[in-house]
């Protein structure tokens, strides 16, 4: 074998290794893409009509526990909706675009939460 043999081994070695870092990281978004959908799965759905404050004290919780950018946990909270509530979302992201969860989640408690007056409080 002459020195153009090892210089082609080193290219297919390189073209090796940059397949199989290419491979990787595909697999790895894969994986992160397969366990957010789970993790989308776990809130529970609202559409308005339900019990608010329950369905809110829990979303907000498993929300604030999941280690995801904002946009991320905004695209599972807004999976989670349905009728009005999708509603009150799509219209406060007519507004801004780029709006982020807490401030979804306060729209939805202006629109759905429970309203005190003085007697209430």
């Amino acid at each position: 074998m002459g020195p153009g043999s090892a210089a082609s081994r080193s290219g297919a070695a390189a073209s090796a290794d940059d397949w199989a870092k290419a491979l990787g990281k595909t697999l790895e978004k894969v994986v992160l893409s397969y366990a957010m959908s789970n993790t989308c799965r776990k809130l529970r759905s609202f559409a308005g009509g339900e019990e608010f404050e329950p369905w809110l004290e829990r979303t907000t919780e498993m929300l604030q526990e999941w280690a995801v950018p904002d946009a991320e946990k905004r695209r599972c909270l807004i999976e989670s909706l349905a009728g009005p509530a999708l509603d009150v979302i799509r219209t406060l992201k007519l507004i801004d675009p780029g709006v982020n969860v807490r401030d979804c989640l306060e729209a939805l408690d202006h629109t759905f939460g429970s309203v005190e007056g003085p007697e209430d409080s």
